[in-house]
């Protein structure tokens, strides 16, 4: 990531904060009544959810935004639960429509971009470990589903390496899940104790370090055998 993009992020994350610190007791309260709503619906909320992410990640909506989403609706558990499973049939379809049908399309599509194109020859080369590599990374699931379409890996390996998305949506779904925790004890401080607030906040740091760290190491190693494959 660029200087650039680095501060581009961080001012925006200091003015979501500040934004949210100035209507913490309105953004608390509708927490709550999303809360309310949502423990409603009973197992239909996480259904629907479930639909819905399907039907937004296969057209290359982030699924990072809806995973944390889930977090804030249903909790750390059960949110990551819904969007793992959605996830294993979208990227399940996506590669399945690569291999069996779009396969030439893809190709076509990643001709002129040397950094996309030079995937399913790396894949190919190192198989299943780069898979799980790959899932570790930012790059768009649903996107390298389809690249590895192209590739000759078995579906076999393919499902077993999505997953490593499993811990990646964790966090995630724990960042939901802690924003909301945070948002809610600035809102209504004298409803939540130091101490939990503590614990949620040192946890959504050491998510975020994990998190990091794993993209680190992934993205040197794919570097590495991309290297090693020129």
């Amino acid at each position: 990531m660029t200087t650039g993009r680095i501060l581009a992020c961080t001012v925006l994350a200091t003015a979501l904060l500040a934004i949210a610190y100035v209507y913490r007791t309105e953004l608390a309260a509708w927490i709550e009544d999303l809360e309310r709503q949502t423990a409603n619906l009973g197992y239909w909320g996480p259904l629907a959810f479930f639909v819905l992410f399907i039907a937004l990640t296969s057209l290359f909506f982030p699924d990072s935004v809806l995973v944390a989403t889930a977090g804030v609706l249903f909790g750390t558990l059960l949110g990551t639960v819904t969007c793992f499973a959605g996830t294993l049939v979208v990227q399940s379809v996506a590669f399945f429509l690569s291999r069996r049908f779009l396969q030439g399309r893809v190709t076509r599509f990643i001709e002129g971009r040397p950094k996309l194109a030079v995937i399913p020859r790396v894949v190919d080369q190192q198989g299943f470990r780069l898979q799980v590599l790959l899932r570790l990374t930012p790059l768009n699931p649903v996107l390298l589903s389809y690249l590895l379409g192209t590739t000759k890996s078995r579906f076999g390996s393919f499902f077993l390496a999505c997953m490593a998305l499993g811990p990646v949506m964790f966090v995630q779904a724990y960042c939901g899940y802690a924003a909301k925790h945070m948002i809610k004890a600035a809102g209504r401080p004298h409803g939540h104790s130091w101490l939990e607030t503590a614990l949620v906040g040192g946890g959504l740091v050491a998510c975020l370090v994990f998190l990091s760290m794993i993209i680190r190491v992934a993205k040197k190693a794919i570097a590495d055998a991309e290297r090693q494959s020129r």
